[in-house]
């Protein structure tokens, strides 16, 4: 636990003494970086909340499977889609590119998480 405090100091340290890089991506290569980052996470959307919700699993956990395709489409719609819609409407266009990276992110974080549960 003391690691995950440490690295969330220095994540702190890191957002509060930021300072622009001038090579860093212009907003065109920000969106377009966004659009296809985003167009991925509509595809993992997809395979995962229907796989999940036609799964042929054993009916007594059944319900584990449809609670995993709600909680993958809400992510979707909390990260994946504002990110989609902001990248379309070219607007702050490295707050959609960071909605765009947090949804493989989370995803990864609640499988993992699954996983463990599961265990």
């Amino acid at each position: 636990m003391r690691n995950i405090g440490g690295g969330i100091a220095l994540m702190a340290i890191i957002v509060l003494n930021y300072e622009p890089d001038p090579s860093a991506l212009s907003a065109k290569e920000m969106r377009i970086a966004t659009v296809i980052v985003g167009v991925l996470d509509t595809l993992l959307w997809l395979v995962v909340a229907i796989s999940m919700f036609f799964s042929l699993s054993d009916p007594a956990t059944k319900g584990l499977d449809v609670m995993a395709c709600i909680l993958v489409s809400a992510l979707f719609l909390l990260t994946g889609l504002p990110a989609l819609l902001l990248a379309w409407r070219d607007t702050m266009p490295r707050l959609a590119f960071a909605l765009a990276i947090a949804f493989p992110a989370a995803f990864v974080l609640l499988f993992v998480a699954a996983i463990v549960a599961f265990a």
